[in-house]
């Protein structure tokens, strides 16, 4: 017991000084290791154009790691998420299929007219450095929250890892469910757990970067000029209406 204790009280040490340094990047690492532990949603929809007389929210949907997925869910409305270390806010219209490996989805987040934060900004060198090579797994990136490559087609396959090949321990369930007679209000609600950055966030707290996605000094520079810009400083640009850019880091066969 002595032994726990000896280990477990510079850790706790060093969580609490990391947290409470948020100015400086240690501490900003360690709040993104554990951001990337937990997925957090929920949403809300009305009838609509795009859903007519159908539920707009409608469906439950699990999946347990990458191999295993069950259920089928759509969801057109309004959502808000810590979707583990990314975030997002706004108009969003997500559809999904999967059993056992194979998958189909499609995932609209409107980036043009929601709010999200640095990690989903496909401008920022973090995230392109989780598409590089040496970061990649079998065509896939070691990270990504940006969901515009799987916003304007349905993607099927086996092993679809939209969120990067670092959550394919990812376990999570997503429920909707809708009044079709009368509000015809819709509510979507979401959890995740992803297993396997628990080693990451205990690993970090003594400054080890097991997988390697803690942000560089230059990444932490952008990061900070980033969120210190006028909101007018900061364009916002609507989502394309043709079909989605092409992506050379998804292999969907894989």
């Amino acid at each position: 017991m002595n032994c726990i204790y000896r280990w477990a009280a510079p850790a706790v040490l060093l969580l609490i000084v990391g947290f409470s340094s948020g100015c400086n990047r240690y501490g900003i690492n360690r709040y993104y290791d554990f951001r990337d532990m937990l997925a957090l949603g929920a949403g809300v929809s009305t009838e609509n154009p795009s859903t007519g007389f159908a539920p707009a929210s409608l469906g439950v949907y699990l999946e347990v790691t990458d191999f295993v997925h069950l259920g089928a869910i759509t969801h057109n409305g309004l959502t808000a998420e810590s979707d583990l270390r990314g975030s997002f806010a706004g108009p969003e219209r997500r559809t999904r299929f999967g059993f056992a490996w194979w998958q189909m989805l499609r995932i609209q987040q409107d980036y043009g007219q929601g709010t999200y934060n640095v990690f989903k900004n496909p401008e920022f060198p973090w995230v392109d450095r989780m598409g590089q090579y040496g970061m990649r797994h079998r065509g896939h990136p070691a990270k990504r929250l940006n969901y515009e490559y799987f916003s304007h087609n349905f993607q099927q396959g086996m092993f679809l890892l939209p969120r990067g090949w670092h959550y394919w321990e990812y376990i999570g369930a997503e429920v909707a469910i809708s009044d079709p007679f009368l509000t015809h209000l819709g509510v979507m609600l979401k959890f995740g757990f992803d297993v396997s950055e628990l080693s990451d966030f205990v690993l970090g707290i003594f400054n080890v970067d097991f997988k390697k996605d803690d942000l560089s000094p230059d990444e932490y520079a952008f990061r900070e000029r980033l969120i210190n810009l006028p909101v007018e400083a900061v364009p916002a640009e609507a989502m394309p209406d043709d079909a989605a850019p092409a992506d050379p880091t998804l292999d969907e066969g894989a």
